[in-house]
């Protein structure tokens, strides 16, 4: 009996999620929220692009690589800016109104809210990683053009990029599950940025550190995997498959403690 029951709840809680993201893209359509998570990643390519152009070469064997490296290092710098502003504004709809109590007064599951706005987020950010890539490629393409003989004649380890980006954004999961809490429990942006701002500063402090803090801390784990010079870069492939996993792992606890906590919250 507990077994079918349990099966029962899981059938009739699937329509919910899937109801909840569908509301959740239908709100995208007069967002600037795509535009954020996929101008920065442009802008960053730029920077990229200007400093690289100014700077020693990078490692001729190595100079695909190297980008990534320091394309990865730039993108998860931005990350804790980036999760506060996204995910404050997949939140805002409802904080706008206290928006909140009439969507908890519908007859869809609570924790499918939270749990379907943990999935924008993190799919917002993979669609991140997905313009990192393109710009990655681009700046590469440019400066074969405009500095020959820096080893990007190469061909263009397309599989290595695209790996590396991914485990980045597989450890940035449990980074995003905070700043997902941190968007729905604070009414406001005022909150939600100055918690950004405390993650980015505890994250400077940690990422000149080599112990078990980097190696653990949410959000150095999208790049703790780099080690980086000026313009060179190498990819620690083993630290980079724990830090997703534990990435990936710690985004699913952290979700289902937190829309159950949330879900139960006072909103009246």
């Amino acid at each position: 009996m507990t077994t079918s029951t349990t099966t029962a709840q899981a059938q009739a809680q699937a329509p919910d999620l899937l109801r909840a993201v569908r509301s959740e893209i239908v709100k995208l359509h007069n967002s600037a929220v795509p535009v954020t998570v996929t101008v920065l990643p442009g802008v960053i390519t730029c920077t990229v692009a200007i400093l690289a152009t100014g700077a020693r070469p990078f490692k001729p064997a190595d100079a695909w690589i190297d980008l990534t490296g320091q394309m990865i290092i730039f993108w998860s710098t931005m990350l804790p800016f980036m999760a506060s502003i996204v995910t404050a504004m997949l939140a805002g709809t409802e904080h706008n109104g206290n928006m909140w109590k009439h969507l908890f007064a519908l007859p869809i599951n609570r924790t499918a809210v939270y749990a379907a706005k943990q999935i924008m987020a993190l799919a917002l950010f993979g669609l991140s990683i997905i313009v990192t890539f393109i710009a990655i490629i681009a700046t590469g393409l440019f400066l074969r053009s405009a500095k020959p003989n820096w080893g990007f004649e190469a061909s263009i380890p397309v599989a290595e990029i695209a790996v590396a980006l991914l485990l980045s954004w597989l450890a940035s999961w449990l980074l995003i599950a905070l700043h997902q809490w941190a968007g729905v429990h604070f009414r406001g942006f005022g909150a939600a940025i100055a918690f950004g701002l405390v993650a980015f500063l505890i994250n400077v402090v940690v990422s000149a550190r080599t112990d078990l803090w980097k190696q653990i801390l949410p959000w150095a784990l999208p790049y703790n995997f780099v080690t980086s010079s000026l313009t060179q870069s190498s990819i620690d492939w083993a630290v980079a498959s724990r830090s997703a996993l534990i990435g990936v792992i710690g985004c699913l606890v952290a979700t289902l403690l937190m829309s159950w906590l949330e879900s139960r919250r006072d909103v009246g």
